[in-house]
């Protein structure tokens, strides 16, 4: 005995088109929650399905790409080609990334193109429907393009330190050549010389010994390039205890007021850290020698973003802000040399040790009124400082 097909018992197959329809909701449903850009078409490239995220790729609402032929997300200059791709891909259908090799574009609504992958896969249905997922490559783009430009300037530095560095080595021989004859030449004309003569070789003396002291700055500006840092607990209270100390014999007889706030433990590398307190402070003392006191201020603040925001601060002679952005140059000197001595690299080195640390560097300062340095260094984990 059977169970007649409309009894409750039935076991009678659900009725086709119920089950079609069932299936295509289920597809349909499966389509719109996919986080790809979705666009379904038929054999002849006409658009029949897309979801959110295929709206919100190419600007369209659905409304506007229903009915329509695939092309118009096809930028102009691909649209010839395209309909003998897609006869290609019916000839063949089968799973597969399209365009293998190639960049491939969308075009949006408002004429703008987008990068994009794209991946193909057949419908067995007599439509000969095709569905593709669209993924839009943009940021990915930037940022091998972000990539490629710093492997760029990285080769480029490279290839410019490696040529500073022969550069200063091989005018150190020279040099001691000229240093050695000017010795040679004083020696001989001992006494013959009139106060004129002896002031010129005096001054041709200072000016090499100069030169002597900017290839030796210069190579360890460059020696920077090619160090491997070492990243650990850093107490910047420790070193900048440690710098001061070490300019107090040449302060004897200057009055100097030191502010200094208590400081964080930072990451990186103390030898290169200690090197950017050396140079700040020691050009601190330098630009308030006329100060009577000379007033040396160095705290640091917590940025969230940034780490330690460390800042070195005098009331030197300052300077004026639209050349600020000379300072960090090499060579590069606000002030001349016969007011203050130097090589003008030591913010420069400062500048590169600091962005070797991945941090920043930037000056504030008013002519006659002091000036301030900020550099940031990352902070510890909470788990390192506990």
């Amino acid at each position: 005995m059977t169970n007649a097909p409309g009894d409750p018992g039935s076991t009678a197959p659900l009725d086709e088109l119920e089950r079609l329809k069932m299936s295509e909701a289920r597809l349909r449903s499966v389509i719109e929650a996919a986080p790809n850009a979705m666009v379904m078409m038929d054999r002849a490239g006409r658009i029949v399905l897309v979801n959110a995220q295929a709206e919100k790729v190419f600007g369209y609402g659905r409304a506007e790409l229903l009915d329509r032929r695939i092309e118009i997300l096809v930028p102009p200059r691909f649209r010839t080609a395209h309909p003998g791709h897609r006869a290609g891909f019916h000839a063949e259908p089968r799973a597969r990334p399209m365009g293998t090799g190639r960049d491939l574009y969308g075009l949006r609504k408002d004429g703008t193109e987008v990068p994009i992958e794209i991946g193909l896969s057949p419908i067995g249905t007599s439509e000969g429907l095709v569905l593709a997922s669209i993924i839009d490559i943009t940021e990915r783009k930037k940022l091998e393009e972000q990539a490629r430009e710093r492997a760029r300037l990285e080769a480029a530095q490279e290839e410019l330190e490696a040529f500073s560095y022969s550069v200063a080595h091989d005018l150190r021989a020279p040099l001691r050549h000229i240093d050695g004859f000017i010795q040679m030449l004083g020696a001989n004309t001992a006494g013959k010389l009139d106060d004129r003569g002896r002031d010129l070789m005096d001054k041709i003396s200072r000016a090499a010994k100069r030169l002597g002291a900017l290839i030796d700055e210069l190579l360890e500006f460059s020696k920077t390039a090619r160090i491997e840092m070492r990243r650990e607990p850093v107490d910047l209270g420790a070193i900048v205890a440690d710098v001061i100390a070490e300019f107090q014999p040449e302060l004897k007889d200057r009055a100097v007021e030191w502010r200094v706030a208590a400081l964080p433990k930072a990451v990186g590398d103390p030898g290169m850290i200690r090197l950017v307190f050396a140079n700040l402070i020691g050009n601190a003392l330098k630009f308030s020698r006329g100060r009577a006191p000379a007033v040396i201020e160095i705290d640091a603040r917590d940025s969230k973003a940034d780490g330690w925001v460390i800042r070195v601060r005098d009331n030197g002679v300052g300077f004026d802000m639209r050349f600020s952005a000379k300072l960090f140059g090499v060579f590069q000197r606000l002030h001349g040399m016969e007011e203050f001595e130097g090589s003008g690299i030591g913010l420069a080195h400062v500048r590169r040790i600091v962005a070797k640390h991945g941090g920043q560097t930037c000056a504030e300062g008013e002519v006659g009124k002091g000036a301030a340095f900020y550099f940031t260094l990352p902070a510890p984990d909470k788990t390192e400082e506990t």
